[in-house]
């Protein structure tokens, strides 16, 4: 009786030792599995900005029709001055994170620079009130422009925010800045604008 029950206990762990070596070597797959993708989608996501950086350089940027604080129709288009174009959501932590930093630029270079900050409505789920509370809650004074038509999203063919647009005295985007800018990087890309504006 003795070595029957001992025998039933040794195959059960010889089982459970089976079963756990499947376990751990699926697990391992899966590792190497979710780093394969996320290796993957990272380039993909690279490669998208990238091949969007190649489109818009050097070209104009487009007029646009938005809306400012009072709800009053404004068209955006060049008017002989360098522009930094800020595309933006409430909900997006880089945009929490960027706007002072374009805030900050705003009081340092406004005199010689446009900034246009657009809060993109509606794009999930963005509304007016949420994109007012933010700018509220983080006692922004750069100008902030609503895109309640989606112009500026179908326009620019917007697929990440932020998305910061460096345009030239002649309307030419000459940098742009997909979800990461940092504030001495905005600052360098601002004061070639204007270097290039006396030239």
């Amino acid at each position: 009786m003795y070595s029957k029950i001992k025998f039933i206990v040794l195959t059960m762990a010889i089982i459970l030792l089976i079963f756990f070596g499947f376990y751990i070597k699926n697990q391992e797959n899966k590792g190497v599995l979710n780093s394969k993708v996320r290796q993957t989608v990272q380039k993909q996501a690279y490669d998208k900005m990238e091949n969007y950086e190649k489109y818009w350089l050097e070209k104009s940027i487009p007029s646009m029709k938005v809306t400012n604080l009072s709800n009053e129709p404004i068209i955006i288009e060049n008017n002989s001055s360098p522009s930094l174009y800020v595309v933006w959501a409430s909900w997006c932590p880089d945009c929490q994170r960027e706007l002072p930093i374009i805030d900050s630029l705003y009081n340092e270079f406004s005199e010689n620079v446009n900034f246009i900050t657009i809060d993109l409505v509606g794009f999930k789920g963005e509304t007016i009130e949420d994109a007012k509370r933010m700018c509220e809650d983080k006692d922004l004074s750069v100008p902030v422009f609503f895109d309640t038509t989606k112009q500026v999203y179908q326009k620019l063919n917007i697929f990440a925010i932020p998305t910061l647009f460096f345009v030239n005295n002649k309307g030419i985007i000459k940098n742009i800045i997909i979800e990461n800018a940092d504030e001495s990087t905005c600052r360098k890309l601002i004061k070639n604008l204007l270097v290039s504006n006396k030239s």
